[in-house]
C-alpha cells in the first residue's frame, strides 16, 4: 500500500493526496511513479496535496529535496494546490515557491482544503 494514495476528486482530472511525515524518499518515488502513469493515460490531470495534518519536517533541506524531486518529475505547468502545514508560510513558502518557479509548475499554497480544491477546479476547467 503506497503512503501516498490518489484519490479522485470530480470528473476533470484532478486528485486528492495526503501527506504524512512517514513519507520518505521511496513512498514519494513510488507514488511519483504511480502519478506518471496516471498522466501519460490521461487520467491525473492536477492534483490537491494535503499537508495540513503532518507537520514540518526537521530538515528544511530534506522538505526541499523531496519537493524538487516531486517537481522535475511532473510535466510542466501541472497545477498543485498545496495545502499547508502549520509554519509552512513562515518557514518553508519562498524556497518551494522558488523551486516551483525553477520547474515550470504551476503551485498554490492554501490554508484549507475546500479552497484548494476550488482553485484546482477553476484551473482545470
Amino acid at each position: 500500500m503506497l503512503a501516498i494514495q490518489f484519490n479522485q476528486i470530480g470528473e476533470k482530472g484532478a486528485f486528492l493526496a495526503v501527506w504524512t511525515n512517514e513519507v520518505g524518499r521511496t513512498d514519494l518515488a513510488a507514488a511519483i511513479v504511480a502519478a506518471r502513469e496516471m498522466i501519460e493515460r490521461g487520467v491525473l490531470r492536477g492534483v490537491v496535496l494535503d499537508a495540513s495534518e503532518a507537520g514540518l519536517y526537521d530538515s528544511a533541506d530534506f522538505a526541499l529535496d523531496l519537493w524538487v524531486d516531486s517537481l522535475a518529475a511532473l510535466p510542466d505547468d501541472f497545477p498543485i494546490a498545496y495545502v499547508a502545514p502549520p509554519g509552512f508560510r513562515e518557514s518553508r513558502e519562498k524556497s518551494i515557491r522558488a523551486a516551483a518557479g525553477d520547474w515550470g509548475q504551476d503551485v498554490e499554497i492554501f490554508d484549507d482544503r475546500a479552497s484548494a480544491e476550488s482553485w484546482l477546479d477553476a484551473r482545470l476547467s
